[in-house]
C-alpha cells in the first residue's frame, strides 16, 4: 500500500491506474479497477492514461454510455489536431448508430443522433472540407427531421463546393430540403 503513504498527487495517480491494471488484467476484476482509475479522475479529471484505461475497460463491460462519455472527455483533451478528428469519428460514428437517447449534459436528455450530429460539426470546423463529415451531417439532419440544419449544412457545403457540378448537384438537393422537408418552395 505505498499509495496510502504518499502525499504526491502525481505518483498516487500512477500507483492507482497501476494497481487499476492489474485488477483488470491480471485478476480479471474490472469493477475494483474501475473503481480505482474512476478514483485517478476525480482528483484529476484531464488524466489520459486513466481515461484511456477507463474507455477500455466500459467497452469491455459493455458499459456503452460510460465509454461514449469517456471518448467525449478524450477528445476534448486530445493533444493534436489529428487525434481529435479521429475520436469525433468513431464518436459520430458510434452515437449515429446508437440512435436511442441517453442522459445527457446536465440530465437533459439527448438522442444519439444529436451527438452524432455534434461530433460532426466539430469535425467540420476542424476539416471543413471533409465530405465523408458533410455526408454523415446530412444524412444524419435527414434522419432526425432537422431540415433546417441540413438545409444550413449543405449551404456551407456549396459555397465550398469544388467545381459547378457538384455546386449544380448542391443546389438542387438544397432545393429539395427546401420544398420536401422545409415546405418552402
Amino acid at each position: 500500500e505505498k499509495g496510502a503513504r504518499t502525499s504526491d498527487p502525481a505518483a498516487l495517480a500512477r500507483l492507482r491506474r497501476e494497481r487499476g491494471d492489474v485488477l483488470a488484467e491480471r485478476q480479471g476484476d474490472a469493477a475494483r479497477a474501475t473503481g480505482e482509475l474512476e478514483a485517478v479522475l476525480a482528483s484529476d479529471p484531464d488524466d489520459r492514461a486513466a481515461l484511456r484505461a477507463l474507455e477500455k475497460l466500459y467497452e469491455r463491460q459493455g458499459r456503452e454510455l460510460d465509454y461514449l462519455r469517456t471518448v467525449e472527455r478524450l477528445a476534448d483533451l486530445a493533444e493534436s489536431d489529428a487525434e481529435r478528428l479521429m475520436l469525433l469519428r468513431r464518436l459520430a460514428a458510434e452515437w449515429e448508430e446508437r440512435r436511442g437517447g441517453d442522459g445527457g449534459p446536465g440530465g437533459a436528455r439527448t438522442s444519439g443522433l444529436d451527438r452524432a450530429a455534434d461530433a460532426l460539426e466539430q469535425i467540420l470546423q476542424l476539416a471543413p472540407d471533409d465530405p465523408d463529415a458533410f455526408r454523415a451531417c446530412t444524412r444524419g439532419d435527414r434522419r432526425a427531421g432537422r431540415g433546417r440544419a441540413r438545409a444550413e449544412a449543405i449551404e456551407r457545403r456549396r459555397g465550398r463546393a469544388v467545381d459547378r457540378a457538384e455546386s449544380r448537384a448542391l443546389s438542387s438537393e438544397l432545393g429539395q430540403v427546401y420544398e420536401q422537408e422545409l415546405r418552402d418552395p
